[in-house]
């Protein structure tokens, strides 16, 4: 019933072993170019946050700006 070690079933053998080596590495490489992209998204998105807030605490400074020149011109308009 048992079949004897033949030369071609060796090779099958050896030909699997390196098929399944092969197909780890890649997933591993894979993982691997996901892990790094996930970490450059994550530090895109933390940067596009910063300048979102950096806008927006701008925005609110020139409008207070703006606000108190409008309240100064009204003043001055007074003031003639």
């Amino acid at each position: 019933c048992h079949k004897p070690n033949s030369p071609h079933n060796n090779d099958y053998v050896q030909f699997e072993q390196a098929l399944k080596q092969a197909r780890l590495e890649q997933q591993q490489e894979r993982s691997l170019n996901n892990n790094r992209l996930i970490q450059t998204l994550k530090r895109q998105h933390e940067e596009l946050l910063n300048i979102y807030q950096q806008n927006k605490s701008l925005k609110q400074f020139n409008l207070t700006k703006i606000d108190r020149e409008q309240q100064t011109t009204k003043l001055n308009q007074n003031d003639s």
